[in-house]
């Protein structure tokens, strides 16, 4: 099978979108898929946890970067 390269924003858009382009982007959908209208918070310690095991376990993870 052939070699497999992770598609990324920076690729689509032919620059490296900001951390707040990225979450006004998602927002934006949020509010007009569901209709949510998402709150700026802070993570407490647990979901920080959460978060690190998710990107280290899954999001890291070769079987996700390069699924087909």
């Amino acid at each position: 099978e052939g070699e497999h390269t992770p598609a990324t924003l920076t690729d689509a858009l032919g620059r490296r979108p900001t951390a707040g382009e990225v979450a006004g982007a998602l927002g934006e959908g949020f509010r007009r898929v569901l209709g949510a209208e998402l709150e700026p918070d802070e993570l407490d310690r647990d979901e920080e946890r959460r978060v690190e095991t998710w990107r280290a376990e899954r999001y890291a993870a070769d079987s996700f970067l390069y699924r087909c």
